[in-house]
């Protein structure tokens, strides 16, 4: 009887010391996972033309001109116009950009003036063909681009005759 009281004994003190080394220790796998998409990119296309108003004849009390993001031109103003004689002059047109992204992504557009024309001639009413929102097509999958143009008004009153110039910034992110 000593024997078998040592034997459970034993056997007891065996399988506590397994349960404690069971326990002592465990592992689990884990997936690592990432996604890289294109960077978002825009490029001003000025071969294909910046906001441009063209040559515009001023009435006795100025006007406006406004070029629409798909380059229509409108006037205001009684006789302003836009130049159509001989001479070389521009035609008016919308600025043109390329923007670069990841296929399916949704993006913001925001375009504001940095600098105005100045001398009483203002640059007001910027809008662009994509909206403050867009998306990159779904196919085909990876980088992908889309075309955008930009529009405004120029609004000049009886301002002097003469070359003028503003600069506008568009910026694009992910959203």
């Amino acid at each position: 009887m000593k024997n078998s009281i040592k034997a459970l004994v034993v056997v007891a003190l065996l399988a506590i010391a397994g349960m404690a080394n069971a326990q002592s220790s465990a592992n689990a796998n884990a997936t690592a996972n990432a996604t890289i998409i294109c960077p978002i990119s825009i490029i001003d296309n000025a071969t294909q033309g910046n906001l441009e108003f063209g040559t515009i004849v001023n009435g006795p009390s100025g006007g406006t001109e406004t070029v629409t993001a798909a380059g229509v031109s409108s006037f205001t103003g009684t006789g302003v116009s836009g130049y159509t004689g001989s001479a070389p002059h521009n035609a008016p047109h919308a600025a043109h950009f390329t923007v670069g992204g990841q296929s399916g992504f949704n993006y913001s557009v925001a375009t504001t003036l940095v600098t105005d024309f100045g001398s009483g001639v203002t640059l007001t009413g910027l809008t662009n063909s994509q909206g403050t929102q867009a998306t990159f097509a779904s196919t085909p999958v990876g980088c992908v681009t889309n075309q955008m143009t930009v529009g405004g008004t120029i609004n000049f009153g009886s301002a002097a005759g003469g070359a003028y110039t503003a600069q506008i910034n568009v910026a694009v992110a992910y959203d």
